[in-house]
């Protein structure tokens, strides 16, 4: 396990730009409260990234895209 980033309390997603399709990656986090206590780490998720698919409509000028996979999840302020 590596950290790939530390973001603030009040930010609700974050993009990992590093992964390569059809690879899958294992997801972990950890809160550290301002006072510098720490969390045990999150149950663990993975993924493995596709390639978007993009679907143009020319004759209605629209663009659309589906994406491929989303996270989420809300951070226990008890659990530190």
């Amino acid at each position: 396990m590596r950290l790939i980033a530390t973001i603030s309390g009040t930010e609700t997603e974050y993009i990992d730009n590093q992964v390569k399709n059809g690879t899958r990656y294992f997801y972990t986090l950890k809160a550290i409260s301002q006072d510098g206590k720490k969390s045990a780490y999150s149950n663990e998720v993975s993924t493995i990234p596709f390639p978007v698919e993009l679907q143009i409509n020319t004759k209605e000028n629209v663009t659309t895209t589906k994406p491929v996979f989303s996270v989420s999840g809300r951070a226990d302020p008890k659990a530190i």
